[in-house]
């Protein structure tokens, strides 16, 4: 498989050229190739030269620097940068950007992208999550790209998650995962699991089951990164998938501190005017027949108001017309068996970028101490 071009729209100023060569060779090692256009300046339109370079690219990877500073202590990005994003917007050309912090991304994004944030005196800190970001945006990417040599080379034929929460803050993330070769010769399927929540992370276990394959071919797991917020890790297959054939693996991953376990909890980390409540999510990278997601509680933990959304990407947009035919297919529920309450959502043909969530409202702190306590007895 080829690389993929971005045009890579970034400051021409040599004080952040240690800045745009991090996402270069970041965009680089991860199979992009980054295109950069020379530039007269950093001011007026785009000429017409460096448009049809954008609308020549498969995606546009936008660098948004600090640049100018308005009176409210908000920074613009440069110029050309919000120019470039718009063109390529307007063409439906895919685009991936980068806000450093500061910069108002109003107008910009999220409307027309999702952005993830960086700090320019911490990159190596923001690195997992910069990469888990661009290794679901480059999934998106080669599933609806119309070239043969961008296209996905397996599908998803279910996804299976099982995430049971105990009483002290353990979460269990217990995942299967059957994909189908589409290519003559697939040998290893990229992963990343990303740690969303504002809470620290404690305690982290991950572990890998034996696979099976169609083809009786070896599964083998092996690690890229592993941050506090992502865990980059990867399937290989010898020898190698031939079209049509399937594999099944199956992963674990345990830790503290995922989810609020009180009401009081998840207030103090809402925003203001938000419901104090707690979620778990799956975001859709890959091409993806079923998705089967639940939630299991500990007997006696008293949760409200379960409900579920579909998210475009890391946004806040609400995807109705995904929520509204999912409530008419039935496929969420939440039941209460022997005091234990069970959330799940099935969807069939999941959308590639759609963030599927199950939501709750925790007990309060006074219940939770009393079933702790009664637990304890």
């Amino acid at each position: 498989m080829g690389k993929l071009r971005a045009f890579l729209s970034c400051s021409d100023d040599p004080a952040d050229k240690d800045t745009v060569t991090f996402f270069e060779r970041l965009l680089e090692s991860l199979g992009f190739e980054p295109y950069r256009a020379s530039r007269q300046g950093e001011s007026g339109s785009v000429d017409e030269r460096i448009r049809a370079e954008i609308r020549a690219s498969p995606c546009l990877a936008a660098v948004m620097t600090r640049r100018k500073q308005s009176t409210g202590g908000e920074w613009e990005p440069p110029i050309f940068v919000a120019q470039e994003i718009a063109i390529a917007y307007g063409h439906d050309i895919p685009i991936m950007a980068f806000a450093e912090e500061g910069v108002s991304v109003e107008g910009i994004t999220p409307r027309v992208t999702t952005y993830e944030r960086f700090n320019r005196d911490g990159l190596i800190d923001n690195a997992a999550a910069i990469v888990g970001y661009l290794c679901r945006t480059k999934e998106a990417l080669l599933a609806r790209s119309k070239g043969r040599s961008f296209v996905s080379d397996h599908v998803r034929k279910s996804l299976t998650s099982r995430v049971s929460v105990d009483l002290d803050g353990t979460v269990r993330h217990a995942n299967e995962i059957t994909i189908e070769s589409i290519s003559e010769q697939l040998a290893s399927v990229e992963h990343e699991l990303s740690l969303l929540s504002p809470f620290k992370i404690e305690d982290f276990e991950f572990d890998f089951f034996d696979g099976s394959t169609s083809s009786d071919a070896k599964v083998t797991r092996g690690l890229r990164s592993e941050g506090d917020k992502a865990v980059l890790w990867y399937v290989t297959f010898s020898p190698p998938l031939g079209l049509g054939q399937t594999a099944t693996y199956s992963y674990e991953a345990r830790m503290k501190g995922l989810y609020p376990l009180t009401q009081e909890a998840a207030a103090a980390c809402a925003d203001e005017g938000d419901e104090a409540r707690a979620h778990e999510e799956w975001i859709i990278v890959a091409p993806t027949e079923k998705l089967d997601f639940c939630m299991r509680f500990p007997r006696g933990y008293a949760i409200s108001a379960p409900r579920f959304s579909v998210l475009t990407g890391l946004s806040d947009h609400v995807d109705k017309s995904q929520v509204d035919a999912l409530r008419r297919a039935s496929a969420f529920s939440a039941a209460r068996t022997g005091g234990e309450w069970e959330l799940r959502l099935v969807v069939s043909q999941p959308r590639i970028g759609s963030q599927y969530r199950i939501s709750w409202q925790p007990p309060t702190q006074t219940e939770y101490d009393q079933l702790v306590r009664g637990q304890a007895r």
